[in-house]
């Protein structure tokens, strides 16, 4: 998910007609993707994920995603709808709903990995998804005019959260059936 979710990301932010917002929201960006030192973005999460992967014996380019992972992805591709329901479903559907999802997925590697292993993407990911979930808030607040646009950022935001709850459902019973 974690490079198809930079890609969208991307995507979706080219998409915003106004250049203000796109500027605010390029930190966004660049949290996904890190900066490049000599040719390498070496902080960009779907790298950390690869070097995860490596980490603990899983060739990463073997990988392919299930149906119900091919699922979420192309909800969140919606994202390119419309502005306001894009930041609800980024925003809230995605980025924010991780962060309580966060101590779970640490404590599961911590149980099983050093922490050098899994600390620099885990990390990477709840540094950045709190400050990318509210620059992507204070940005539909600004640009909220009507409760057209309200309706919409909602709209997004339950797509999202559907999306996301639905995802980790297939999830726990594909790994309880193939235990």
């Amino acid at each position: 998910i974690s490079n198809e979710f930079s890609k969208i990301l991307l995507g979706y932010i080219a998409t915003i007609e106004n250049d203000h917002l796109r500027a605010y929201l390029m930190p966004v960006v660049s949290g996904e993707h890190g900066r490049v030192v000599n040719n390498h973005a070496h902080h960009s999460h779907p790298y950390l994920l690869s070097k995860l992967c490596l980490d603990i014996g899983i060739d990463a380019s073997a990988i392919r995603p299930l149906n119900f992972t091919a699922s979420f992805i192309k909800a969140l591709r919606k994202s390119s709808k419309n502005t306001m329901f894009g930041f609800g479903l980024i925003g809230i559907g995605n980025e924010k709903m991780l962060l309580k999802e966060y101590k779970a997925v640490e404590d599961s590697f911590s149980a099983h990995y050093p922490d050098a292993i899994y600390r620099p993407f885990l990390y990477a990911n709840i540094n950045e998804d709190g400050h990318h979930s509210k620059l992507i808030e204070n940005a539909a607040t600004s640009i909220c005019a009507s409760s057209d646009d309200a309706k919409e950022f909602i709209s997004g935001a339950k797509l999202g959260i559907k999306a996301r709850v639905d995802y980790y459902d297939k999830l726990l019973a594909y790994s309880v059936s193939n235990k």
